[in-house]
Formats: structure tokens, C-alpha cells, sequence
């Protein structure tokens, strides 16, 4: 399944709720078929991963943070034990040849990473479009992509006891042209207070030298509503309303091939956010808010950047 320019609004409508825990002392835990954590992967409340040997589980939504420095995030369940027998789970991983492919060039994967501590990998099956089937089995697999996106690829190997263990990583399949040559993203913040200090407005902007662009900033409100920063005319970019004499982030995101997205906290404005994400209320109304926010702007998403959580910022670091 193609991961669509709105499919952060799905993700959004989903925050978990925020349970608070301690790691401590665990009995031994069956880690058979748990993927290893990944600090790139968001994870929802009660999605278990392997981290250093043992079993975690999220309490709420995060990413990056490591499960053995977070307790307030993550709860340990256990070392990883037999699995209820003698046998240890095997690891799976896997390559990804070229990484950034474009549409209809053939992508090679290999497995040949995996590994059983105690046995031998058996099997070998692969998922190219996160559809929940199997596509292809084997060590080695290819596969092409038609067109441009985000697809998720699990690899899922068994071992010779019938343990199996997974691991997911992303394609981007990309083109050239609008948003620039490059295969990578080069990503462009838009500063809303640069239309005064700096007289640069959007449509300054050169949109074919990046591929993604951001505006900066939205602000999270303790309620969970998103508030926007100055009067409407400061926040024309954005809302144009009235004024049709400009060029909007809508106008880019209909026009290029740029994809636009509105940053929400920052440096100076995620102060809210721990309050924001406190109860089931605030946490359905934030993610209604991004939904709103995103249809009436005609942009692809948001960009949730909570920076130095449970702080403002710029006191975090005093």
C-alpha cells in the first residue's frame, strides 16, 4: 500500500493515551517475533519492541527516544527468554539496493543478514507494499515500484524451531524534476517573521531546489488546539483568505511538486505540548485541529516539532 501525501492524517486521529511507568526489575519475556527497536520508526502505545536483549512497550507515542533512557515512555517487560522452550528467536535483516530507486528501476533486497543464535533461518518472506501478504520468499528478492512514494518493506524469517522474527524499513521512490534533481530530500523551513525581517516571502522561494518545505511555526495550545502566530495578515501564506495577491503553501503544494507541510511548536512555542498530549480530550482535539489546519491550508501535513518535551525550549538548555 502506497503511503499517500495524507497519510499523517491517519496518524494524527490515532495518538495513544499516556501512561506513565516504571522499568525495573522483570521476569524473562518471549521476544520471539518482535521486530528491534528503530530509531527512525514511530511507535504507538502498547507496540512492543527489542531493544538490548530484552522486551519493550510503548506507553504512548514516540520516536527516537531509546526504551532503557526513557522510562516514562517505554516499560520494560522483561529479558528476552526461550520463548516458553530452548529455542532463541532468530534476527532479521536486510539491505536495500539502491536505496532512493526511482519509479520502474528494479530494487534488489537481501537477507542474508539474518541470523539464529541456535539453529538455522529457514524461511524467508517478504512484504513489498505493507498489504499484510507476502509477496516473495527467499534470501534474496527484488521487486519494482511503478510510482513515486513511501513504501514499507517487512522482511519476516523462521527459524528451523518455527521462531520467527521481523523488520520493516522504508523505500522512497522518488523522481526527478520539480523539487530538484536530487535523489535525497533537501528540506526548506519557511520562517513566517522572514516576510518582515527579511522582506522573503513563498514566493521567493526556489521550489525546484528543494523537496520538501515547512512552515514555521504553528503554536500547540494546553487544550490541544493549534494556534497560528501574529494577525491574519501575518498568517496570509498560510490562510490567504482575502488577500489574492500572493503565493500560498497551498498554491505551492497544488502547483509543485514540493511537498508542504506546517511545523507546529518549535524553539519557542512547545511549551503546551506535554498538556496537549495529557488526556484522551486534548489528544482528539489536537489531532482534529491537524486535520483542519491541513484541509483549509491545502498543504500535505503537519510536522509535529516538540522540541526538549515537558519544556519550553529555550529554558531546557538554561
Amino acid at each position: 500500500m502506497k503511503l499517500t501525501r495524507r497519510s499523517i492524517l491517519r496518524k494524527a486521529s490515532t495518538l495513544p493515551a499516556l501512561t506513565l511507568g516504571t522499568s525495573g526489575f522483570a521476569a524473562a519475556a518471549d521476544c520471539s517475533g518482535i521486530t528491534q527497536w528503530q530509531s527512525d520508526v514511530a511507535y504507538t502505545e502498547g507496540e512492543q519492541v527489542v531493544y538490548n536483549d530484552a522486551l519493550w512497550e510503548a506507553q504512548w507515542w514516540t520516536q527516537a527516544n531509546e526504551p532503557d533512557t526513557s522510562d516514562s515512555v517505554w516499560v520494560k517487560i522483561g529479558d528476552c527468554g526461550s520463548g516458553g522452550g530452548d529455542n532463541e528467536a532468530p534476527t532479521a535483516s536486510f539491505t536495500t539496493s539502491p536505496a532512493s530507486p526511482a519509479p520502474e528501476q528494479q530494487v534488489s533486497f537481501d537477507a542474508s543478514g539474518s541470523s539464529d543464535a541456535d539453529g538455522l533461518v529457514n524461511s524467508y518472506e517478504w512484504d513489498f507494499t505493507s498489504d499484510g501478504t507476502t509477496d516473495t520468499t527467499g534470501q534474496t528478492a527484488t521487486h519494482t515500484y511503478t510510482t513515486a512514494g513511501d513504501y514499507l518493506v517487512t522482511l519476516t524469517v523462521t527459524d528451523d524451531a518455527g521462531a520467527t522474527a521481523s523488520n520493516s524499513a522504508t523505500v522512497s521512490v522518488q523522481t526527478d524534476g520539480g523539487g530538484g534533481t536530487t535523489s535525497n530530500r533537501v528540506v526548506g523551513y519557511w520562517m513566517q517573521w522572514a516576510q518582515y525581517a527579511r522582506d522573503y516571502v513563498p514566493a521567493d522561494i526556489p521550489t525546484d531546489k528543494v523537496t520538501h518545505l515547512q512552515y514555521a511555526f504553528m503554536k500547540p495550545e494546553s487544550d490541544g488546539s493549534i494556534s497560528g502566530l501574529g494577525d491574519t495578515y501575518a498568517q496570509r501564506f498560510l490562510f490567504p483568505q482575502s488577500y489574492h495577491d500572493v503565493t500560498s503553501f497551498g498554491d505551492i503544494a497544488s502547483n509543485t511538486d514540493v511537498t508542504c507541510l506546517i511545523s507546529i511548536g518549535g524553539w519557542n512555542d512547545s511549551g503546551n505540548f506535554s498538556d496537549a498530549a495529557n488526556t484522551q480530550s486534548s489528544r482528539k482535539t489536537f489531532a482534529d485541529e491537524c486535520v483542519r489546519i491541513i484541509r483549509e491550508a491545502g498543504v500535505d501535513g503537519v510536522d509535529i516539532d516538540w522540541e526538549y518535551p515537558g519544556e519550553v525550549a529555550n529554558q531546557a538548555i538554561q
